[in-house]
């Protein structure tokens, strides 16, 4: 994966799970592998912190798409019900508590 990473990698798009760790902090390892199994050869997935960065070496992928596969994560993990996908820019996508939820009842 390191040799990947030198060649001409930029990062695409910034997955932003600072609510995920509210209720266990694997759930961002999780998505990470979700993201990656998902996503074509020549995707670069990466954890920095409680944000999940994702590069591409051939193809990218559309944000539309993106966005399908992290509300799929959400209905996978049971967690639709409380969080959200909102897009924060062009390549930033935040996973968010729904309004309502206290974040003790996550």
């Amino acid at each position: 994966m390191a040799e990947k990473s030198e060649k001409d990698l930029n990062v695409a798009y910034v997955i932003d799970a600072d609510h995920l760790t509210w209720v266990e902090d694997r759930l961002v390892d999780e998505l990470g592998t979700y993201i990656e199994e998902k996503l074509p050869s020549g995707t670069v997935i990466d954890r920095s912190g409680k944000n999940v960065l994702i590069g591409f070496t051939e193809s990218r992928i559309n944000k539309r798409k993106l966005k399908l596969f992290l509300k799929k994560f959400l209905h996978k993990f049971e967690l639709k019900e409380k969080f959200r996908v909102v897009s924060m820019s062009d390549e930033e996508y935040k996973i968010q508590k729904r309004k309502g939820y206290d974040f003790r009842e996550l």
